[in-house]
């Protein structure tokens, strides 16, 4: 399994949005390799969040980053990013269920 770990700062005025939409535009990838994922709020004030997803593989992630279908996913959410955000990748090393 691998994760892409992306990097998030929200206009803090619309994190409550962003927390509405995330579970459903996420879920839309389920069937491509899509695990588990995670929105994590570091600092409500500041809008810090990570948005953790857990993927099959490495391939799952690049194949989801080239589709269409996370563009549209990510449309809404550009008005609500006071930032670009950034994603680092890497491979689960342990897990607990």
């Amino acid at each position: 399994m691998h994760a892409r770990v992306m990097h998030v700062t929200m206009k803090p005025e619309r994190l409550a949005e962003a927390e509405a939409l995330w579970p459903v535009g996420t879920a839309t990838f389920k069937d491509k390799g899509l695990h588990a994922g995670y929105m994590i709020i570091l600092d409500r004030a500041a809008g810090k969040v990570l948005s953790v997803t857990i993927w099959e593989d490495e391939k799952a992630i690049r194949a989801n980053e080239s589709d269409d279908d996370l563009k549209e996913v990510m449309k809404p959410f550009k008005e609500f990013f006071a930032a670009d955000p950034w994603s680092e990748y890497g491979e689960v090393g342990a897990h607990v269920v």
